[in-house]
C-alpha cells in the first residue's frame, strides 16, 4: 500500500522507506515499489535499485526500466541491454527513444528476438535516423507495426505528422505511420508542403514485401 500512495506523498523519511520496502520478498512489492520509482525519481534509493536490475523476476526487472527511464539515467538504461528477457530489452530499446544518444541500442541490431530488432528499427524511426525498411529483411512489417504501437500513442504520432512546424518531426511520425499502414501515412504522402517529406514517406509506404497485418492487403 506505501509503495502505491508513495507517488501522491510528499515526506523526507520516505525514501528511506522505499528503499527498505524495494528489499521485500514478495515479488509483487518490489515491482510497486520500481513503478512508484518511475513517477517519482525524487525518491529513488539508488542501491535498491540497483538490486533491481538483476531481480529474478521479470517485472521487477521491467520496473526497473521504467523507473531509470524517469530518472533519465540513460546509463543505467544501457546497463540493462544484455538482460536475458526479451521483453526487458524491448522496454529498454523503446526507453532510449527520447535519449540525448540512442547509439548504445546498435548491439540489438543482432538481438535473437525479432522484436527487440523491431524496437530498435522504430526508435531509429521514430528519431528521424531511418527512412527505409530495414534493407536485411531481419524485422517482418507486422513486428514493426507491433513495436510501434507499444512505442507511441498512433494519435500523438498523427497529429504530429498534420501539424508539426519542423518538417523532420512531420516526418518521422509519417514515417511511423506507414510502418503501421495508418491512413494519416497516406495523407502525408500525398498532401506534405514538402516533396522530401512526400517521398519519404512513399518508400516507407511500398517499400515492405508484406502488409503489417492480415486485416489489410496492399
Amino acid at each position: 500500500m506505501v509503495a502505491r500512495v508513495a507517488r501522491f506523498m510528499h515526506h523526507p523519511g520516505l525514501t528511506r522507506v522505499l528503499g527498505v520496502i524495494a528489499r521485500s520478498e514478495s515479488t509483487a512489492v518490489r515491482e510497486a515499489v520500481a513503478r512508484a520509482w518511475a513517477t517519482r525519481s525524487d525518491m529513488i534509493d539508488d542501491s535498491a535499485l540497483e538490486g533491481m536490475t538483476v531481480d529474478p523476476a521479470v517485472p521487477v526487472r521491467r520496473g526497473a526500466v521504467q523507473a531509470w527511464l524517469g530518472a533519465k539515467r540513460w546509463d543505467r538504461l544501457r546497463a540493462m541491454l544484455a538482460d536475458p528477457d526479451p521483453g526487458v530489452r524491448f522496454d529498454v530499446a523503446v526507453a532510449f527513444l527520447d535519449a540525448p544518444d540512442a547509439s548504445p541500442l546498435t548491439q540489438l541490431q543482432q538481438d535473437p528476438d525479432e522484436m527487440v530488432r523491431a524496437a530498435l528499427f522504430v526508435v531509429r524511426v521514430l528519431r528521424g535516423e531511418t527512412a527505409e525498411p530495414p534493407a536485411d529483411r531481419s524485422v517482418s512489417r507486422a513486428a514493426a507495426a507491433t513495436a510501434l504501437r507499444q512505442a507511441r500513442a498512433l494519435d500523438l504520432l498523427r497529429d504530429a505528422a498534420r501539424n508539426a512546424l519542423d518538417p523532420k518531426a512531420r516526418a518521422a511520425a509519417a514515417l511511423g505511420l506507414a510502418v503501421a499502414d495508418d491512413e494519416m501515412a497516406y495523407q502525408t504522402m500525398r498532401s506534405d508542403p514538402l516533396w522530401s517529406v512526400r517521398d519519404q514517406v512513399g518508400r516507407m509506404l511500398s517499400g515492405w514485401e508484406e502488409p503489417p497485418d492480415a486485416r489489410r492487403r496492399a
